[in-house]
């Protein structure tokens, strides 16, 4: 794995896009917590309320999720640039096998993912400090949890992409459309209560909007005939998602593995 990881850390350390692309995620996130600070609204909660403990790890990995979707082009950007310039190729001549490949790739996305979860704890935690008003810092951690897993779940779903694809402007089509649009357009087709139990739309409600509840109550007095989907409990969609994530990453090598590097 140190090995591996060696090698695909030589081949980011001068790429130019990966760290525009990283900062402009360091930078969006805290500004948007932020912005959402600044809110002063009769009916919106309070800042202490949304930045305080314990509710900033919901509302900060919400925000984060769709911040996220930033790196996945970024791995898409990677993947797709390794096969158009044969790097891959090269790897396995100079001895690594398939396998080799793609764990290099899975460890990656997998370390990008600690990462980016780290980074987002760090940021809850000052925000958290700074407006909370004695809530518990510890309660409502097990989001960040959550958040590790979509971040995951969502990198394996470029690699897959990308693996298919092979080429990086319609790789990243492709990714945008998935993650902005398919979940819409099989929620019409089949249903919010199958829909829910697609892949994009189980990572994305590993960070649900923090309001939902809230407002869903709130429409249900307004409208007694409102039907109201049972949602999934929280571990259930951890386990399904992850689940997927396997699915994607073992995908993405056996389709490595018959196609021509």
């Amino acid at each position: 794995m140190k090995e591996l990881l060696k090698i695909e850390f030589l081949k980011i350390r001068h790429y130019t896009v990966f760290k525009a692309f990283m900062i402009i995620f360091a930078v969006l996130l805290p500004l948007a917590l932020f912005i959402v600070s600044m809110i002063k609204f009769p009916t919106f909660p309070s800042q202490s309320r949304i930045l305080g403990f314990p509710e900033v790890w919901g509302n900060i990995t919400y925000i984060a999720g769709w911040v996220n979707l930033l790196p996945g082009i970024l791995v898409v950007a990677l993947v797709c640039n390794e096969i158009t310039f044969k790097t891959q190729k090269q790897n396995v001549i100079d001895g690594l096998s398939r396998l080799d490949v793609i764990l290099s790739k899975f460890y990656v996305i997998l370390l990008l993912s600690l990462a980016i979860t780290v980074y987002v704890f760090i940021i809850g935690l000052i925000f958290g400090l700074i407006y909370s008003s004695g809530g518990s810092m510890t309660s409502g951690l097990d989001n960040l949890f959550f958040f590790f897993l979509q971040t995951l779940g969502i990198f394996s779903i470029a690699l897959f992409l990308a693996v298919i694809i092979r080429i990086a402007a319609l790789s990243i089509l492709a990714y945008i459309f998935v993650f902005l649009f398919m979940g819409l357009i099989i929620q019409n087709a089949i249903g919010e209560e199958l829909s829910m139990w697609m892949p994009t739309n189980m990572l994305a409600d590993l960070t649900p909007f923090p309001l939902y509840d809230a407002i869903v109550n709130m429409q249900s007095k307004v409208d007694k005939n409102m039907v109201i989907v049972e949602d999934i409990n929280p571990w259930m969609r951890a386990l399904v998602s992850s689940l997927y994530t396997a699915g994607f990453i073992a995908l993405s090598f056996f389709t490595m593995k018959k196609r021509d590097l």
